[in-house]
């Protein structure tokens, strides 16, 4: 699906403060220049700055402009800011990762009462089972558990599972993702992480488990992700549009 012009303007503006072009604590260009920068109206430079705000980048000073107050961690580590909607694949490679992917296990199957519990999906579904390993620089950093219905996601390959799923939710199978809702807990690590992972010293790992919902609120997918502690971050914005008691 093509990408919408105030889509485009955002990340063009996430990347220029993410590289340090516009500078934490200064202000973006006012929003003439900015329309006149990108060829657009008044109300697309306004989308796209409204999605910096949801993500922390900047916050708005009124009569001021719209202030960057994001700054570069010196560490690079993924980072999953969880106002936004977005992949594993398209979060590393943002942070420099290069990322591979290896498929362990993709195989038919239907939801049983455990299966049910654990992950919403209603009990005897057809759905993937997937299971993936991670490598970030060639390191297996993150292990995935995926499960996804057949019936909304048709056509699902190894190959496809090797590859970003999310590009193929919107691409492939014309889906659009409207909510995700996320959890992260912190586990033990198992003979199976051992197995899998390249765990160095650690004897834990951040677990975040997701489910993804589409248009019509139906959940159609549930991921568990097993992460490496030692480069996941997790970011939470919140703001506030309520003004002091006068």
């Amino acid at each position: 699906m093509p990408k919408s012009k105030y889509d485009s303007i955002y990340n063009d503006l996430k990347l220029k403060i993410d590289s340090n072009v516009y500078e934490d604590g200064t202000y973006l260009p006012s929003e003439n220049t900015l329309i006149k920068l990108y060829g657009c109206s008044r109300n697309t430079i306004r989308r796209a700055v409204s999605h910096l705000i949801i993500e922390g980048y900047v916050q708005p000073h009124h009569g001021k402009g719209v202030r960057i107050i994001h700054s570069s961690s010196p560490n690079r580590k993924y980072d999953f800011t969880m106002s936004g909607i977005q992949g594993f694949t398209d979060t590393v490679t943002k942070s420099g990762y290069e990322v591979k992917t290896k498929v362990i296990v993709f195989t038919d199957m239907e939801v049983n009462e455990q299966l049910e519990k654990k992950t919403g999906i209603p009990l005897g579904m057809p759905i993937y089972y997937i299971r993936r390993v991670r490598y970030l620089d060639g390191i297996a950093k993150m292990v995935d558990t995926n499960l996804i219905r057949k019936d909304i996601v048709p056509g699902l390959t190894k190959a496809d599972a090797e590859k970003s799923l999310f590009f193929y939710f919107s691409n492939s199978a014309g889906l659009e993702i409207k909510t995700i809702k996320r959890k992260i807990t912190v586990e033990h690590s198992t003979p199976f992480d051992e197995k899998y992972l390249e765990l160095d010293d650690y004897n834990c790992l951040a677990v975040m488990t997701s489910k993804c919902y589409n248009e019509d609120g139906i959940q159609f997918e549930y991921t568990e992700s097993r992460n490496r502690p030692d480069i996941f971050v997790f970011n939470s914005v919140l703001t506030n549009s309520l003004k002091p008691n006068q």
